[in-house]
């Protein structure tokens, strides 16, 4: 709603404050071509002290003082993007299970425009992490960069790098598919940084190589590993066991 100084601001020649019928319709007209792209404004001012909207509506946007930036309200219930802090994409989950919020997740195939989502099997092809449960057969939000909320992440301590694992967890033993950050360890309010990358090197201590065995670890043939104790590099030959350059086993 215009304040009767805006709508004498539009109107300069107008200096008595008496306003008519045309003067009205004026003001309208001005304000209108402020907003259809004819007129662009200077910029737009939200309120930054504003309390977040309680109801869930679609395609509204609010300035978030936590995370000092603008939320907007995606098609998808209870889901909000934070503009230029996060990133992700809608999946189809057909696996015949529920994907829990914080599953690393790969991309299987696709349906029309939307990709197949399963859970990811630690061997370098991960695409990002469940942003919410997913029930089989509905679509829903895969953050491929940015933080996820709301996890078990006791297992772990604030810091902690961690990997998926052969069966869609989270260790952190090196796997191929590197999931991102732990910034708060916690049992309910847990905060997950989603960095997915593909790993084909690592390095550490003979103690700390990856243990293919445990954990649902999975790492690809080849999988460099730089040996501080050997001070050398080491690869894992895909069926049993690390191996040198030439082979021999290390």
């Amino acid at each position: 709603m215009a304040t009767l100084a805006q709508i004498l601001a539009l109107l300069p020649d107008n200096t008595t404050g008496d306003i008519g019928a045309d003067d009205v319709r004026a003001a309208v007209t001005a304000l209108w071509h402020r907003t259809d792209g004819t007129d662009p404004i200077e910029g737009l001012a939200f309120d930054i002290t504003a309390t977040p909207p309680v109801t869930y509506q679609a395609g509204r946007l609010y300035y978030n003082q936590v995370a000092r930036t603008l939320d907007f309200m995606t098609g998808i219930e209870g889901n909000t993007l934070q503009l230029g802090q996060e990133q992700y994409f809608d999946g189809l989950n057909i696996t015949g299970t529920l994907i829990p919020n914080g599953s690393p997740l790969r991309i299987v195939g696709g349906q029309d425009e939307v990709p197949i989502i399963a859970l990811d099997n630690a061997l370098g092809v991960l695409a990002g992490v469940a942003t919410q449960d997913i029930p089989s057969g509905e679509v829903g939000r895969v953050t491929t960069y940015g933080l996820v909320h709301d996890l078990d992440t006791s297992a772990f301590v604030d810091g902690d790098e961690v990997y998926s694992t052969a069966v869609g967890g989270l260790t952190t033993n090196e796997s191929s598919s590197r999931v991102g950050f732990v910034t708060n360890a916690d049992p309910t309010a847990g905060v997950l940084f989603a960095l997915p990358d593909r790993r084909v090197a690592g390095f550490g201590a003979t103690a700390e190589r990856p243990i293919v065995a445990d954990a649902g670890v999975n790492i690809i043939p080849g999988f460099r590993y730089f040996d501080s104790d050997l001070g050398m590099p080491i690869f894992w030959n895909g069926v049993s066991t690390w191996v040198d350059a030439t082979g021999v086993p290390v």
